[in-house]
């Protein structure tokens, strides 16, 4: 008797058969991304997630409708008596985010000193250029 070999499961999404990999292939995005979000999403009786949640998650996504990565609310400094990020800080300094981060690292220090130290550093450099040009050099 021959043995039956069973191919990849096929599940129903708004009225089409497909497989994790079709639905994975039409909304551009990894098989394994879908398996994972399935598996997070699991039902009440401990199976995963049906596909065609996943598939209306994921068009919410490429929508814009839902945020791709939620994450953390940006932590909040006390800079010269205003409260600022990081990123607002380095947008006001011009310069990029990294480079306030990695002065904080290596000097052990918080953002209000980072900050401190590199808009007293412009400040100079401001003053420098305008003894230059009264000088005449």
């Amino acid at each position: 008797m021959a043995r039956r070999v069973r191919g990849p499961d096929k599940h129903l999404v708004h009225g089409e058969w497909m497989t994790e990999a079709e639905a994975a292939e039409r909304l551009g995005i990894k098989r394994l991304t879908i398996k994972k979000w399935r598996s997070v999403h699991r039902r009440t009786d401990g199976k995963p997630g049906l596909l065609v949640e996943a598939w209306d998650y994921y068009v919410d996504v490429k929508a814009g409708r839902i945020k791709r990565w939620m994450g953390r609310p940006p932590v909040v400094h006390r800079v010269g008596g205003r409260r600022m990020t990081k990123r607002e800080a380095a947008e006001a300094l011009h310069m990029p985010v990294g480079t306030l981060d990695s002065y904080m690292h290596n000097h052990r220090c918080g953002l209000a000193a980072a900050y401190k130290h590199y808009s007293e550093k412009r400040q100079k450099q401001a003053e420098e250029k305008i003894l230059e040009i009264i000088r005449g050099k």
